[in-house]
């Protein structure tokens, strides 16, 4: 192998003919975000050894990384073939049959892997995930809740968790499980934005109106956390307040129709006809259906 051979032995010690050589030689490609030398390591371990099961899964993984779903599939079903009992395989087939759309099958894969591995925390929150797909709630939030048991770090599985108690207008139960998901990560911005719109459906808008603001400074341009904020002045009769929010939503994204059209709302009571006016057209322009009652109270300032 020339040059190679030399390197792999430099580097391993080992024959450059031998399997475990180039899976090594492919391990360190990834390790290095080199996956294309990855896949070629990998695929030489394979010409040497058609039985290397690590290989097959890792070429699998490999092929995964560039978006290449169906080869990634094909090497993952070859791992059972050659050890039947090997969960990670059985995971991730689950995990390519569920990016292919293949629910069923994918249910099928992470249920296999569990019977292998009843404490595989990822297959549970993989299954939880497929059965979201099939609309299967009680069945989703249960693998959740098996896998923040096994893994009381897991931060996406108590973020999903609450999701799914909002969804089942278990608002205390979704308040509790983000709450968990920010104690283990308070950076996790998706969780802040969700449990103030659970604060919201609550009415409790101090805790709310704290919440969107820790998005905004981990996020600056997350827009719906100024349109939330917005929102919850105005519930709280702070006009003021609501405009400046609404307008920074705006000028990070100007063509929001919801928030053209709370703005308009806002101006309107503040006597702020013309601005009114120009947001309420604006947000029918963008397709939003304005209510007809503020159309109607804006009827007359058009005429002036």
């Amino acid at each position: 192998m020339g040059a190679l051979g030399d390197f792999l032995r430099r580097v391993f010690g080992s024959d450059p003919n031998d399997a475990v050589t180039h899976y090594n030689l492919g391990v360190t490609y990834v390790k290095r975000g080199m996956i294309d030398e990855a896949i070629a390591a990998y695929k030489r371990a394979l010409e040497i050894n058609p039985n290397y099961a690590k290989a097959h899964g890792n070429l699998g993984s490999a092929y995964y990384e560039k978006g290449m779903i169906d080869e990634a599939i094909a090497e993952w079903k070859k791992v059972p073939e050659i050890n039947p009992n090997d969960a990670r395989a059985h995971y991730n087939l689950g995990v390519g049959y569920y990016n292919k759309g293949m629910i069923d099958e994918a249910i099928d894969a992470f249920k296999r892997a569990l019977e292998i591995n009843p404490s595989y925390a990822e297959v549970h929150y993989g299954l939880g995930l497929a059965y979201h797909k099939k609309d299967m709630m009680d069945e989703e939030v249960a693998e959740y809740r098996k896998a923040v048991r096994i893994n009381p770090n897991y931060t996406g599985a108590y973020y999903n968790l609450g999701t799914c108690y909002i969804d089942k207008g278990m608002l205390d139960e979704g308040i509790d499980a983000f709450k968990k998901a920010l104690k283990i990560n308070p950076n996790f911005a998706e969780a802040h934005l969700n449990l103030g719109t659970s604060y919201d459906e609550k009415k409790m808008y101090d805790e709310e109106i704290t919440e969107y603001k820790k998005v905004i400074k981990i996020n600056p341009n997350e827009t719906m956390a100024y349109y939330n904020l917005g929102t919850c002045y105005v519930h709280k009769g702070m006009l003021d307040e609501s405009i400046v929010e609404f307008m920074k939503a705006l000028e990070i994204n100007p063509n929001l129709a919801e928030v053209h059209n709370s703005l308009g709302a806002s101006y309107y009571y503040k006597e702020k006809y013309n601005l009114a006016i120009e947001h309420c057209d604006m947000a029918i322009r963008l397709g939003y259906r304005v209510h007809p009652k503020l159309l109607e109270a804006l009827k007359p300032y058009r005429e002036e």
